[in-house]
């Protein structure tokens, strides 16, 4: 607006992040990143030793809640935001895209690249899944099994997408129904982006409430019907641990995690997603239904994990217990920043930053150890049995010491002594 009240063009408006320079030498430095990360995801996913990938999803989780802070209006330093956008990658804020597209910058085209993310990765699975059997059977002709077990690896990774990208997905979606109130001349506009009307008289609006609609029963809805359905088809067989092997490959990332009798506790952390994803969403702004929400699932999740320990394992209920309060004390100390009176630019902030940086930290340790220990077999194969004596389970060391003893013997019987 100028002084005479008139409405200038052109105008440029972000919520609570900086508006910043596109370098021409970092162009493409965002798109290789991407590039590369994406293929070290999918070698990651597609190693047949790994099945549960339970700390990738707990990590990417924590990324995403993390990310979506950053949309609330809190004005955060320089150096919790450049954190929290960098956890952003795994909700697909991809902000890089903006100095590699100029038209990345419309709403239009974020919103169809989030909610199409799915189909697309469904697709670039097919195409990755058909050039591997055709190239298996180049190189070493037809082979059942093999065959067998990579569709099993891609069919996994297919599910394994939808479940990553669920609350990306619901976010985006339901971020289309939320208008605020008409302003004096009668108007109103999206609370995520205040400068997009929502006008039903407009195409581009009337388009973006459709998509969002499909979305909201195809995906919103449909995933977790999907992964309910499957793990019913399996649930007396997982029970009584007789599942098939490509069971294990394709589904075991939804109850391998999780002791026999909460395998169906995938499902509670959909719903997790689901709900904080409408928290977000949906609720006004200047509305104590955010928080309280917020506070109320976050809070519930954790104290769920701590009472009954789902997962197999101590580590990983540690973590999920240590990634939701990490979650929780970052967004209370993002609401006394929104205090006037509040200055979180000293030892608060960087106790913030140094806590979800050691949280990412020590999840990238563990879910590298695995390719550590192989790296180590291949290295060094002479001492792979040396090493992997430490590894074993206790029963089978047991075992060791009992045919140890009785070789003793046998010796001491058949040898002489002194």
């Amino acid at each position: 607006w100028d002084g005479n009240g008139v409405h200038t063009f052109p105008a440029h408006a972000q919520v609570a992040r900086d508006c910043r320079e596109c370098k021409p030498a970092t162009r493409w430095l965002a798109v290789a990143v991407y590039c590369i990360a994406g293929a070290i995801l999918i070698v990651y996913l597609l190693n047949k030793r790994v099945r549960r990938h339970d700390v990738l999803s707990i990590v990417i989780f924590f990324c995403q809640v993390s990310s979506m802070l950053l949309d609330m209006g809190i004005p955060w330093p320089t150096h919790l935001r450049n954190l929290l956008e960098a956890e952003g990658i795994s909700n697909i804020q991809v902000n890089g895209m903006e100095c590699y597209d100029d038209e990345y910058r419309q709403y239009d085209r974020k919103f169809f690249l989030k909610v199409a993310m799915p189909a697309v990765s469904l697709v670039l699975l097919t195409g990755i899944w058909i050039l591997g059997n055709v190239f298996m059977r180049l190189l070493w002709g037809h082979n059942p099994d093999r065959d067998r077990l990579w569709r099993s690896r891609c069919v996994f990774v297919a599910l394994f997408t939808l479940h990553v990208l669920y609350f990306s997905v619901v976010k985006a979606t339901f971020d289309v129904f939320n208008c605020s109130e008409r302003d004096v001349e009668n108007n109103h506009y999206l609370l995520s982006q205040p400068w997009y009307e929502c006008d039903f008289s407009s195409s581009r609006y009337r388009t973006l409430f459709i998509v969002a609609s499909l979305s909201g029963v195809l995906q919103a809805v449909g995933i977790p019907c999907l992964f309910a359905i499957l793990l019913m088809r399996q649930w007396q067989t997982i029970l009584r641990h007789k599942e098939s092997e490509d069971t294990a490959h394709t589904l075991g990332f939804l109850y391998l995690p999780y002791r026999p009798k909460f395998f169906w506790w995938s499902m509670f952390s959909l719903m997790q997603r689901l709900l904080l994803g409408v928290l977000v969403s949906m609720s006004p702004h200047a509305s104590v239904i955010l928080p309280v929400g917020i506070f109320l699932v976050v809070q519930v999740s954790a104290a769920l994990v701590i009472t009954f320990n789902p997962y197999v394992t101590t580590l990983q209920n540690r973590l999920e217990t240590t990634s939701l309060f990490t979650i929780l004390g970052t967004y209370f100390c993002g609401l006394l920043l929104r205090m006037e009176e509040t200055d979180l630019g000293g030892g608060l902030s960087w106790f913030i930053f140094v806590v979800n940086a050691l949280v990412l930290l020590l999840s990238l340790v563990i879910l590298g150890r695995s390719w550590i220990r192989q790296l180590r077999d291949w290295l060094m194969p002479e001492a792979k049995w040396f090493t992997s004596l430490g590894d074993v389970e206790e029963d089978e060391a047991q075992k060791m010491m009992q045919v140890a003893k009785m070789l003793i013997s046998v010796a001491g019987e058949l040898l002489p002594v002194n």
